[in-house]
């Protein structure tokens, strides 16, 4: 009985690594993509936030890393029952969950911090930017389609970074979005931390059953 809800608490634990693996990957793939595209990069080239851009980043690559060994220490330590790494990856997964909720705290409650943040990045990038760069127009117009917007309307009122005024502004599209998809950010971040909290029960309950069979033999 003991052999057999090891081999149950294996198999989802292996199941959970390959997820870890999986979201560290694509985390890290996005940060490197975001970090030397050509397109991406005059995002924070030329923004007055491109240190934070630069951050963003950095954070970034650290979670995807921070995944991705948990998901091959995981992997490992499941396969060898080995109590030592056991305990190492039981450590990295709570780290993991306690990062996950730290972000997940602080993204709600500076909410408006980052709207006006990204609204002054955009701002900053179409009045910095290099109107006649290839690369810079081709960014900003996917970052229009995506908004669903063009420009932005100064303190003075003129029009930038459009030359019709009959689009929606991309500073109210920022707010509107990030408004009205945070409940899209709620989900993942709990999707994640649910996943992160199984690991963490399921590690306890293998080492348990492992400790178990050792006394019996």
């Amino acid at each position: 009985m003991v052999v057999i809800q090891a081999r149950c608490i294996k198999c989802c634990l292996l199941i959970l690594n390959l997820i870890f693996a999986l979201l560290g990957l694509i985390i890290l793939l996005l940060a490197f993509w975001f970090r030397f595209d050509e397109r991406t990069k005059s995002l924070y080239e030329v923004s007055m936030n491109g240190e934070k851009f630069i951050i963003g980043i950095y954070v970034m690559w650290a979670a995807g890393g921070l995944l991705l060994v948990s998901g091959f220490t995981g992997y490992f330590a499941v396969s060898k029952e080995s109590k030592c790494l056991l305990w190492f990856y039981l450590a990295l997964i709570v780290i993991l969950f306690l990062v996950e909720m730290t972000v997940a705290i602080w993204v709600f409650a500076q909410k408006d911090v980052v709207i006006k943040q990204l609204q002054g990045t955009y701002a900053g990038t179409i009045d910095l930017g290099n109107q006649n760069d290839l690369d810079f127009k081709c960014m900003i117009n996917v970052l229009h389609k995506t908004l669903d917007c063009c420009g932005y309307k100064s303190i003075s009122g003129q029009i930038k970074g459009c030359d019709s005024s009959k689009y929606k502004d991309c500073l109210e599209s920022i707010e509107h979005i990030i408004n009205s998809k945070l409940h899209i950010f709620a989900a993942i971040a709990f999707g994640i931390a649910l996943i992160t909290v199984f690991g963490i029960i399921f590690t306890i309950l293998l080492y348990r059953s492992i400790k178990q069979s050792a006394d019996i033999i």
